[in-house]
């Protein structure tokens, strides 16, 4: 989605990390000295493994290399082009928008079987005006790492853009595991159980000034989320469940979500529907699977229609053909069941 990947940077100094920074002085010298040209994704996983056989370690390497050999695309950025979006490409192009620092790290941490997830959400950037746009406008990660979750974002570690919009290139080590009760002050998930908060905030909280929303998240005396449990769920179901879990989370948390909703789930109608050209699968098999797509397909034009973003209506209209196309599939399916 275009507004995923039209990241917006800054600096703050708000965020820190739970670590010392002198806890990494080691594996962060030898990250930066990790040479960028011909890596993959398979090769720079491998170099990482060869610094630490720690987990925490080789995410902080991997965070450290992205953010010092990945510039910010502002060209991407002011025009709407397109960017590096596929891991290899960014490694290649030595540049990209977030979804691009996202996608890398996320396809490095599962070379190096660490569970991540990237984060949609909003963010206060650069060009904030403070109003949301009816959609996400950044992606960063979480990982997984000694029994909980954590936060990370690679793009706003590798620089900010400046007053003249301009990519200043500096490496921020406070987006590294950031303390999540300050991170909820500049970056909020579609998906609240990403706030990694035992009170989650609600999007007017996350419009107030950045101490009021610190001090608000830390002065609750209701905690009720167990935000672990409910990631864990996700990912100890079938991978399906989870993204319809995930959906519905986002769905129901806010209006800018919708949008993020409604293309998880169709992303996982198309993989679904994309096996009815199995020629091997038995026609009734193939019938069953129609009804479970266009559940999907319908659930998914129910979230597009909540969504005020600007693309909503070519999303609702794309999703309403493939909804058609699936019914005529379903009718020569039936005749041919008839005919069997």
């Amino acid at each position: 989605m275009k507004g995923n990947h039209r990241f917006i940077i800054t600096l703050i100094v708000l965020g820190f990390t739970k670590f010392s920074f002198g806890q990494f002085e080691q594996i962060d010298e030898q990250a930066r000295v990790i040479k960028i040209k011909k890596q993959t994704i398979e090769t720079l996983a491998g170099t990482i493994k060869q610094l630490s056989s720690d987990p925490v370690d080789q995410v902080r390497a991997l965070y450290v290399f992205i953010a010092t050999n990945i510039a910010y695309d502002t060209n991407a950025f002011f025009t709407g082009s397109s960017s590096a979006i596929d891991p290899n490409d960014v490694l290649h192009a030595k540049k990209a928008v977030c979804q691009g620092y996202s996608n890398l790290f996320n396809a490095v941490c599962s070379e190096l079987n660490i569970r991540s997830h990237i984060v949609a959400g909003f963010t206060k950037g650069y060009g904030f005006n403070g109003k949301m746009d009816g959609k996400s406008n950044h992606a960063w990660i979480a990982v997984y790492l000694n029994g909980k979750w954590s936060l990370i974002d690679p793009t706003w570690g590798s620089g900010y853009l400046n007053q003249k919009g301009k990519f200043v290139a500096s490496f921020q080590p406070h987006y590294f595991m950031t303390d999540p009760t300050l991170l909820i002050s500049k970056h909020l998930p579609e998906d609240p159980a990403f706030q990694l908060l035992a009170c989650p905030i609600d999007v007017k909280s996350f419009m107030l000034d950045s101490v009021s929303i610190v001090n608000k998240v830390r002065n609750c005396k209701t905690a009720h989320y167990n935000y672990n449990d409910t990631i864990n769920m996700d990912y100890s179901v079938s991978d399906s469940l989870g993204i319809m879990r995930q959906a519905k989370r986002t769905y129901d948390f806010s209006d800018f979500g919708a949008m993020g909703a409604a293309v998880k789930v169709l992303n996982l109608a198309w993989q679904k529907a994309a096996i009815l050209n199995d020629q091997t699968i038995r026609l009734e098999e193939k019938a069953m699977l129609v009804k479970k797509v266009m559940y999907m397909y319908q659930l998914s034009l129910t979230y597009a229609k909540k969504s005020k973003a600007g693309e909503a209506k070519s999303v609702r209209n794309s999703i309403q053909e493939n909804i058609d196309n699936l019914k005529k599939y379903s009718v020569a399916l039936e005749k041919a069941m008839e005919n069997k």
